[in-house]
């Protein structure tokens, strides 16, 4: 069985050409998501700083002993 899609291809040809396009589509989504992410990161890190904590002395000031947080601050 022949079946016709579109003027002079049949279904098993237009598939293949398809399949093609496809690839080609996806090729170029990969690498320009990729650019795009690499970009995005520049831009942060164009403004970021790296952050750094120290572990509150308790004993030093009554403001530090009285933390109960939503977190707890441990030494690393």
């Amino acid at each position: 069985m022949l079946l016709m899609v579109g003027i002079c291809k049949n279904a098993q040809e237009y598939l293949k050409e398809l399949h093609g396009k496809l690839e080609v589509a996806k090729t170029y989504a990969t690498t320009h998501s990729q650019r795009e992410q690499e970009k995005y990161a520049t831009h942060y890190n164009l403004r970021s700083k790296d952050k750094h904590f120290e572990v509150p002395d308790s004993t030093a000031s009554r403001a530090f002993s009285k933390w109960t947080g939503p977190a707890t601050v441990v030494e690393a």
